[in-house]
């Protein structure tokens, strides 16, 4: 479990290091790892216990932390297709993001005014659409 959580939060830190969506779903993954076996470490335990002592609701400790596990990986399934689906389907930035571009855009002193401006993510870069007025001459 401790090297699970370390390849986690090394994952996760290189991961958003370097804008890699790939690297941060092997720290989701790992942490998944993390979760199901403390559960199955505490279901068994308690389903142990309740065995060695006859404490019937302590048996269903393993089914408990299956249920619980199950539920962990279904919401890290959801969370992680989310963001897949949103790097499939082009998701567009933050406006602070755009904001930030805008500014760029008005750094070069030919530019008069911005049209239009869309950006959206692509894997791990932003590709951004931009219609700027200049100058005739």
């Amino acid at each position: 479990m401790i090297c699970k959580q370390w390849l986690y939060l090394y994952c996760m830190h290189l991961g958003k290091k370097v804008n890699s969506k790939s690297l941060i779903a092997t720290a989701y993954d790992h942490l998944a790892d993390v979760y199901a076996s403390i559960a199955a470490v505490v279901g068994i335990g308690a389903a142990l216990i309740g065995h060695k002592f006859n404490i019937e609701i302590l048996s269903y400790g393993d089914v408990a932390a299956g249920i619980l596990v199950a539920y962990f990986v279904i919401k890290l399934a959801y969370h992680m297709g989310k963001e897949a689906v949103d790097i499939l389907m082009d998701k567009t930035v933050a406006p602070e993001k755009l904001q930030q571009y805008e500014k760029l855009v008005f750094s070069v002193p030919e530019v008069r005014r911005i049209d239009r401006i869309r950006a959206r993510e692509h894997g791990h870069y932003v590709i951004v659409d931009i219609r700027v007025g200049i100058p005739a001459h």
